[in-house]
C-alpha cells in the first residue's frame, strides 16, 4: 500500500483515513484540479478476481449517478498501466513499502521475474536466473519469493541503497508446482517468512484407465 507523500498518477498521498475488508482509504491531493480526494486501494486478491472487479465497477457507477450531500462523489475509476509492452506480463505484486512492483514477463523468451519502480514507470531489472513465475514479497520487503522453472521455491534477498539490489536467489524447497498459465499466485507466505501455504500435488499420477464397452446395457439392470 502507498506511503504518505507518495505520488500515484496525479494524486499525492497525504494519510490513511480508513480500512475495511474491501480495501484501504487514503486522503490525497488531486494535483491537476487542486482539491482533496479520497482514494480507495483494493487488495490484490480482489483485483485479480474479474467478478469482484465487475461488481465494484457497477457499484461505483451507481454511486456516481446519485447526487446527495450524504453520498460521496465519484471522480474517477480508471486503471493505468504499469508494465505495458508487447510481451506477456502478469502477476504484478507491489512491495510492502509501495515503491516497487514485481511481475512475470516473457521478455527474455521464457517467463522471468522482473522488478521496477512503482507507480512511476522505471527501468526494470531481472531477478531470476533461470526463469520463474509467482513473485511474492516477504512482509518486510527484504526478500522476493518466486517459483523457478524447475518447480523450486526460491528466495531472492534484497536491500535498498539508491535503488533495489538483489542478491543471488537461494532455493528453499521443491514445490512440484509448474504454473504455466500465470494468471494468479499459487502459494502464500506467513508474516515471519518461514511457513508457506501451497496446493498439494496429487500423490498418484497413474495413467491407467478402464474402458467399458456396451455400458448402456448395465443401465437396464
Amino acid at each position: 500500500m502507498p506511503e504518505n507523500g507518495q505520488t500515484i498518477s496525479h494524486y499525492r498521498i497525504l494519510e490513511k483515513i480508513g480500512q475495511g475488508g474491501m480495501g484501504e482509504i487514503y486522503l490525497a491531493d488531486d494535483l491537476l484540479l487542486d482539491r482533496k480526494v479520497a482514494l480507495k486501494f483494493l487488495p490484490e486478491a480482489f483485483t485479480s478476481d474479474p467478478e469482484r472487479m465487475a461488481r465494484f465497477e457497477r457499484e461505483a457507477k451507481l454511486l456516481a449517478s446519485l447526487n446527495h450531500s450524504n453520498f460521496a462523489g465519484i471522480y474517477g475509476l480508471k486503471p493505468f498501466p504499469i508494465a505495458n509492452s508487447e510481451y506477456n506480463e502478469a502477476q504484478g505484486t507491489v512491495s510492502p513499502d509501495g515503491g516497487w512492483i514485481a511481475f512475470s514477463s516473457d521478455q527474455s523468451g521464457q517467463s522471468d521475474i522482473y522488478v521496477q519502480m512503482f507507480p512511476s514507470p522505471g527501468q526494470r531489472q531481472k531477478v531470476t536466473e533461470n526463469g520463474g513465475t509467482d513473485p511474492k514479497w516477504s512482509i518486510d520487503g527484504k526478500e522476493l519469493f518466486y517459483i523457478a522453472s524447475d518447480g523450486k521455491l526460491m528466495a531472492a534477498p534484497c536491500k535498498r541503497s539508491d535503488g533495489l539490489d538483489f542478491e543471488s536467489p537461494v532455493p528453499l524447497f521443491d514445490t512440484k508446482i509448474f504454473n504455466y498459465n500465470r494468471e494468479s499466485i499459487s502459494y502464500d507466505v506467513s508474516n515471519d517468512g518461514r511457513r508457506f501455504v501451497l496446493p498439494k500435488p496429487p500423490s498418484d499420477l497413474s495413467t491407467h484407465f478402464s474402458v467399458i464397452f456396451n455400458w448402456t446395457s448395465l443401465l437396464e439392470k
